[in-house]
């Protein structure tokens, strides 16, 4: 008696199901929209300032050490004139510039402070700009932004599902740019309250959306009625600090 083991026949492989193509507007769109070399580093501050004022060696990727040594490059040049922190519109005491530069060797990533350094031994003003205000670093007391050589702008942002401010730096740098800093935002932190008149408190607070008049009920009526220079100041002040730190 012969006994034969049932084979049970090989069933035919389905072909992999092809993943689609992205449609063709979509692709467009990737490719016309580059995404920044350094936006998802935590240390962004750095680089934005690095790769405008080295771009080779920002686009050669020259990543390792580069931000401790560049740090003490700036920190041996800027002790050669030991003063020139207090020339900057920082107005660093010798006490201030130690300890900034205590905190620039041994930080991870730069603080936005460290770019009152930046600004000295670059000698250029470093604009960095949030979604209603501006801040500047300059090099020298009087803040002077009418050349744009002499300039370095930062965009700040905190990109979604991230808990730190990405910097990035205008590639296209230009009068007109500056312009349209300075005069659709404002410029942060504010001076004393005396130093500045009510029409243009008043202009600061209108940038900010900030009312500069209150309903106030008199028996039966409502008035307008304008609320007072330091309560509008103080409003100021905080929006600014908000746009900031997001405070």
């Amino acid at each position: 008696m012969f006994t034969t083991d049932f084979v049970a026949p090989s069933l035919p492989i389905s072909p992999p199901i092809p993943t689609p193509s992205p449609p063709l507007s979509q692709q467009k769109q990737d490719l016309s929209t580059p995404k920044p070399r350094f936006q998802l580093n935590k240390n962004s501050l750095f680089w934005a300032i690095y790769e405008v004022e080295n771009p080779k060696d920002a686009f050669l990727g020259t990543k390792a050490n580069a931000e401790i040594t560049h740090r003490i490059n700036v920190i041996d040049t800027l002790k050669k004139t030991p003063k020139c922190l207090k020339d900057t519109n920082s107005k660093l005491t010798i006490e201030q510039t130690q300890a900034l530069f205590g905190a620039m060797l041994t930080a991870k990533e730069d603080r936005l402070d460290f770019c009152i350094a930046y600004a000295a031994y670059y000698h250029k003003s470093i604009i960095v700009v949030y979604e209603n205000t501006y801040t500047v670093f300059s090099p020298t007391v009087e803040v002077d932004l009418s050349d744009e050589e002499n300039a370095i702008v930062l965009y700040a942002s905190k990109p979604e599902h991230c808990n730190y401010v990405v910097y990035r730096s205008e590639k296209n740098l230009s009068r007109e740019v500056i312009t349209r800093i300075v005069e659709s935002k404002v410029a942060g932190p504010l001076k004393s309250m005396s130093n500045y008149k009510t029409a243009e408190l008043d202009d600061l607070a209108n940038k900010l959306r900030i009312g500069t008049t209150q309903l106030v009920v008199d028996g039966d009526r409502r008035k307008e009625k304008r609320r007072t220079k330091e309560d509008i100041y103080n409003d100021i002040k905080v929006a600014i600090h908000k746009d900031s730190y997001g405070k």
